[in-house]
C-alpha cells in the first residue's frame, strides 16, 4: 500500500497520537528509506538520487525504481541494480 503525501504530511503535523501510519505503510517507508539511503550513498548526493529514482530504468524494464518499490519483490530488485550500477554492471 503506497503512502500518499497527504498521508505522511497529516501524520506528520498531527502530534497527536490518533494519526499513525499502518504497519504496511510503515513498512513501505523503511523500504523507501533504505533505498534512498543507498541511492544517496551510490549517487552522490540526494539531488541525483531523486532524479534516479524517478527516472526510467533500462534494468528495471525501463520503469522507475519509484514505481518498483511498491511492488512487494521491489527492494530486492532496486537495491540489486544499485549494486550492480557501484560494482560497475549496467544491464
Amino acid at each position: 500500500m503506497p503512502i500518499t503525501a497527504r498521508t505522511l504530511q497529516r501524520v506528520i503535523v498531527n502530534k497527536n497520537r490518533s494519526a499513525r501510519l499502518t504497519p504496511q505503510q510503515s513498512d513501505a517507508l523503511c523500504r523507501f528509506a533504505e533505498v534512498f539511503a543507498k541511492a544517496q550513498q551510490m549517487m552522490g548526493s540526494a539531488e541525483y538520487a531523486k532524479e534516479w529514482l524517478c527516472t526510467d530504468a533500462r534494468s528495471l524494464r525501463y520503469r522507475k525504481p519509484i514505481d518498483v518499490l511498491r511492488l512487494s519483490p521491489g527492494l530486492e530488485l532496486v537495491l540489486r541494480v544499485l549494486n550492480q550500477i557501484h560494482h560497475g554492471v549496467y544491464i
